[in-house]
């Protein structure tokens, strides 16, 4: 029973999730790329791939449904499992907020 309340959408939940759907931040990886020296002689080669956050996670995934793309979502499968991360992510935190405001407001 407690759950249900905890989870029951309301006005301000969604709203709250909203703002954080837009805020999360997201990760994307990118190949690091080796001159001649690293290389062994060759003009480049990719040396490994390295893991960078980028903020504002549901701005970037609007952005990329205009503009075609872009490194958070680059591909089929980042679609499929970031967006899921950033919606379920988003309203669990904002349920968490909500509740401990409200329980700190009621004391």
């Amino acid at each position: 029973m407690r759950w249900k309340k905890f989870f029951k959408p309301d006005k301000t939940k969604i709203i709250f999730a909203i703002i954080l759907f837009f805020l999360l931040p997201v990760s994307y990886t990118v190949p690091m790329l080796g001159g001649p020296k690293e290389c062994s002689g060759l003009q480049t080669c990719e040396l490994g791939t390295k893991t960078f956050f980028a903020e504002f996670g549901g701005l970037i995934f609007i952005f990329s449904l205009f503009a075609g793309g872009n490194q958070p979502f680059e591909s089929l499968i980042d679609y499929l499992w970031k967006i899921p991360y950033l919606i379920i992510l988003s309203y669990l935190l904002s349920c968490s907020i909500i509740f401990l405001i409200r329980k700190f407001q009621n004391k």
